[in-house]
């Protein structure tokens, strides 16, 4: 039988496979960073705009008076990233068909702090050159720090685009960015974050660093904190979406700034330190691309008709899950005519539509919303009142799926009354809307939020999810219609075409509604056997609005 018994020799030799606990943190160095201008105050999340600068600086201190610090890799960075989770990052979310989850880097770029050895002759004329990036600590005149910064893809300066060629990045780059994203992660609740790592289980401090040629020293006897300066521009080449702020589809962007060191007794340190910021979105409202006048596809409901059996085809036809809405485009246009055609001396219809100028709008902006209904017989179907609801709302929909959507939120919803009594006071008689063709000017109804979050497209997101806007419009058409036996009285050519002119209006304060009626005071006909009115609702079909920005600042 084997002893479970192990002598002190055994135990000893077996220490070296085990896990170290890790070394004290107390000696490590604190680094903190801060930003400047465009900050407002110490509770408001610095705003940048693409083509910006985002300045500030890292401050270091050494705790231990005694032991001097050097620095091998120390890399300031702007990440960003989005991403799609449940209750926590992390874990997966079910509010639709699928379990989504999403983690995708949008931008890691920045700089990295070597040190540059400058001949005296030569220190004030590279200070001219690269003002922005030198200047930082200097060792009496034998060397600076300088920032040694990632290369962008393309530069527009305005006359052409140029290309760079990108440096290939070494492992010790890429193990850099590994660990940005780590440290992005962390707290990612928090506007500020410091911290130390004592040791990277992965890779070793010194590996890579090319024999120490770019490594700096920090005296530790000085009693003043070294200041670093920096500065990031905000890149215009790429399509950047603007900060998302959401529990579960957040788009975020933090200024991180890490540093691996040493002592002077060889202990690693890797500290850290991160800033949240603001993005302002990449998406020009000037663009030519979205100038274009757009409409939407004719909306049609037919009218009751004085036969009753082609009242039942009529329904069957216009209903949700009707013949004609259950065809292509193409085959409901062939349809609309064949149904047209046969039903132009049977029966009347009414048809909306929705238009606008252009596409693009900017936060706090009126919407130029149109629209047009047309009566195709008004001997037929006489219009006493209508009521207009604009909706804008906003949806969310998983591009990385089926395009699924996954939320829906109305931002801002308007009614409006329309009534013939109100156009033409004659209480002696029915007052009905005149006109075949009306033209509803709807410019003064929905504001785009100031807080708006901008359009977010497939791109920005890399094909995570969209966010986007649509303008809806529901109509409720209320009318008289004329009884059969009045109706099969006049002949047919004696029924009022459509007329080429139509009549406009525009919706005031006076029209809207501040909670929705139940009921409307109608003015009844004298005799009412020979009306009976009717109330058809019409929902069109919405238009997609893009939020962008009207302009961008270099400064």
């Amino acid at each position: 039988m084997k002893s479970d018994y192990y002598d002190l020799d055994t135990i000893l030799n077996n220490l070296s496979h085990q896990l170290l606990p890790p070394p004290s943190t107390h000696n490590a160095p604190a680094v903190n960073i801060s930003l400047g201008p465009p900050r407002n105050s110490e509770s408001c999340t610095p705003t940048y705009w693409p083509g910006q600068k985002i300045t500030g600086q890292v401050k270091i201190k050494c705790a231990n008076k005694s032991s001097n610090i050097t620095v091998h890799h120390l890399r300031i960075a702007l990440f960003g990233n989005v991403q799609v989770y449940g209750k926590r990052p992390g874990q997966p979310i079910n509010n639709g068909l699928f379990d989504y989850q999403r983690n995708e880097q949008l931008i890691n770029t920045g700089l990295r702090i070597v040190k540059k050895r400058f001949p005296l002759h030569q220190e004030e004329e590279h200070e001219k050159e690269d003002n922005e990036s030198t200047e930082v600590l200097s060792d009496e005149t034998r060397w600076k720090l300088h920032c040694k910064r990632d290369e962008i893809n393309t530069v527009d300066s305005g006359l052409a685009t140029i290309t760079r060629v990108k440096n290939k990045k070494s492992p010790e780059d890429r193990h850099m960015e590994g660990l940005i994203r780590r440290v992005a992660a962390l707290d990612y609740r928090k506007s500020k974050n410091s911290g130390v790592f004592t040791a990277d289980p992965v890779y070793n401090c010194c590996q890579h660093d090319d024999q120490g040629k770019d490594a700096f020293e920090l005296n530790a006897n000085t009693s003043t904190t070294h200041a670093i300066s920096f500065s990031i521009r905000i890149p215009t080449s790429r399509r950047l979406s603007g900060t998302f702020e959401h529990p579960h589809y957040p788009i975020s962007y933090k200024v991180v700034v890490v540093m691996k060191c040493k002592d002077d007794d060889n202990n690693e340190f890797i500290c850290y330190s991160t800033i949240k910021v603001r993005l302002e979105p990449f998406v020009d409202i000037h663009a030519p691309i979205y100038q274009s006048s757009i409409q939407s596809k004719p909306t049609r409901q037919y009218v009751t008709s004085r036969h009753p059996i082609l009242n039942g085809v009529l329904s069957i036809l216009s209903s949700p899950s009707g013949w004609l809405n259950k065809s292509s485009p193409s085959q409901q246009t062939q349809q609309n005519k064949l149904t047209t055609s046969y039903t132009s001396g049977c029966a009347s219809f009414i048809q909306g539509r929705i238009e606008l100028p252009k596409q693009t709008f900017n936060r706090d902006q009126f919407i130029p919303l149109k629209l047009n209904l047309e009566n195709s017989n008004i001997s037929h179907f006489n219009i006493f009142s209508i009521q207009i609801c604009v909706t804008l709302a906003r949806r969310i929909n998983m591009i990385c799926s089926m395009n699924e959507e996954v939320e829906y939120l109305k931002i801002q919803s308007s009614t409006v009354l329309f009534k013939s009594s109100e156009e033409e006071k004659k209480e002696e008689d029915v007052n009905f809307f005149k006109y075949s063709s009306m033209k509803f000017d709807l410019s003064n109804l929905i504001q785009i939020p100031k807080d708006s979050t901008c359009t977010i497209f497939t791109e920005a997101t890399k094909e995570s999810f969209t966010l986007n806007y649509d303008l809806e419009v529901q109509l409720q058409v209320t009318g008289a219609i004329r009884q059969q036996q009045q109706l099969e009285d006049i002949p047919y050519e004696s029924l009022d075409p459509i007329p080429k002119e139509s009549h406009s209006y525009i919706a005031t304060d006076r029209h809207r509604v501040n909670q929705q009626e139940e009921e409307l005071s109608l003015i009844l006909p004298k005799d009412p056997h020979q009306h009976k009115l009717k109330t058809y609702t019409l929902q069109l079909d919405p238009l997609t609005v893009i939020i962008g920005t009207s302009g961008y600042s270099q400064t």
